[in-house]
């Protein structure tokens, strides 16, 4: 009986670890408490200084970036370079072989960030948020934004690593299509850090079922409701 119940709780505690920790919940809150945090935005989320990169650290960091890629190396391109004093990182906006963006980090001796999901070490550019605690937030690099489901990733920097905590889908949810923003300080306000580890998120929501592509402010398809605003919090 009692080697039974310390086996019962062996595959329980196995299990419990495989799983890893239960995604937080999001939280619907309002226009005036997310425009409250987003007011706040420099305070908590990182933003990289373009000034403070040289052009031969431009230059190793765009070899380092384009060496996995061997014959079509020359394809891809890096389209700005930036560097984050307080994780003493670079971070380069990389343009992909088909055209598509991807953010990419390195430490200050040009070592990259790996994260523990994509084995080129990309990360997602148009929808992320990298907050001042270490975390960091994306919409799963390679989905389509502009249609559901919302597919975000929620990461911690242990060491020179972006190790995934959390993976939050919500199929009802979905950011507006990046192309459409006239900017990349627009894309901002869609998702960001806050207080507390809090996560902001701006969002349409499905009202049915549908394949048209969302477009980018108010003009939007009939069959989806306004923006509506989201928290998560964050447990460290």
């Amino acid at each position: 009986m009692h080697n039974k119940l310390f086996l019962t709780a062996f595959i329980l505690l196995v299990f419990a670890s495989s799983c890893g920790r239960l995604s937080p919940a999001l939280q619907e809150t309002s226009r005036q408490e997310f425009e409250k945090a987003y007011s706040q935005y420099t305070r908590y989320n990182h933003i990289m200084d373009t000034t403070a990169v040289t052009a031969a650290t431009r230059r190793q960091l765009t070899r380092l970036i384009r060496q996995p890629y061997g014959e079509v190396a020359d394809m891809i391109d890096i389209f700005k370079v930036g560097y984050i004093a307080a994780t003493r990182q670079y971070a380069a906006i990389v343009v992909g072989i088909t055209g598509e963006l991807f953010m990419m980090l390195a430490d200050e001796n040009l070592h990259l960030t790996t994260t523990d999901e994509d084995r080129y070490n990309r990360l997602s550019f148009e929808y992320h948020a990298y907050a001042k605690t270490g975390w960091w937030a994306g919409e799963l690099w390679g989905e389509d934004a502009g249609e559901p489901p919302l597919d975000i990733n929620i990461r911690k920097l242990e060491g020179n690593t972006l190790k995934t905590v959390y993976h939050l889908r919500n199929s009802a949810l979905c950011f507006p299509h990046a192309w459409d923003a006239k900017s990349i300080e627009d894309l901002r306000q869609f998702i960001f850090w806050g207080p507390d580890n809090t996560l902001y998120l701006k969002c349409y929501r499905r009202k049915k079922a549908t394949t048209k592509r969302i477009p980018y402010g108010d003009g939007m398809e009939s069959d989806y409701s306004r923006y509506v605003y989201f928290k998560i919090k964050i447990e460290p």
